[in-house]
């Protein structure tokens, strides 16, 4: 028996799980699913195959599959980058904090 017989979701409309306004649901599923370590071991490595989704095709990660949304998956895959975006967006919003100090003893 392959583990996508033994999947919570096995026979549920797919597009619940690419479905923005249905996230939760499909979240549900992935809750108390007994195959979701499988199934994310899945996505990871399907995600991450060259022209499906590797890194030159991350808009590939898309959907909820074995219990992360894609931005989660993503921050698994590259955590190197993931935390290199953050400080990125950290030191912009300390320099965008200080101009707008500055603005206001200026004005």
């Amino acid at each position: 028996m392959e583990w996508r017989d033994q999947a919570v979701c096995n026979g549920a409309d797919t597009e619940i799980f690419f479905d923005n306004h249905r996230r939760k649901l499909a979240l549900s599923y992935c809750k108390v699913c007994p195959v979701t370590a499988e199934c994310l071991q899945a996505a990871m490595a399907e995600e991450d195959t060259p022209d499906i989704g590797s890194h030159r095709n991350r808009g590939l990660r898309n959907g909820v599959r074995g219990g992360l949304l894609a931005e989660q998956r993503w921050v698994l895959a590259y955590p190197e980058e993931s935390a290199v975006i953050k400080a990125r967006e950290v030191i912009k919003n300390r320099a965008r904090r200080e101009r707008e100090r500055l603005e206001r003893m200026s004005a």
